[in-house]
């Protein structure tokens, strides 16, 4: 599986109503991919650092 299809498959699990963590986690052990590629451009990765 690509990452962009690993990280479409963490939205879709996300809009089901699986909180971000636990849809990275799931599609990670799913497809052997590392959790922290599964991040690397989602919003949570971007955003602003509080400060």
């Amino acid at each position: 599986m690509s990452i962009d299809a690993a990280r479409a498959e963490v939205a879709r699990l996300r809009s089901e109503g699986l909180g971000h963590a636990d849809a990275v986690r799931r599609v990670a052990a799913a497809t052997g991919l590392p959790r922290r590629r599964l991040y690397e451009g989602s919003e949570r990765a971007e955003a602003p650092e509080p400060g």
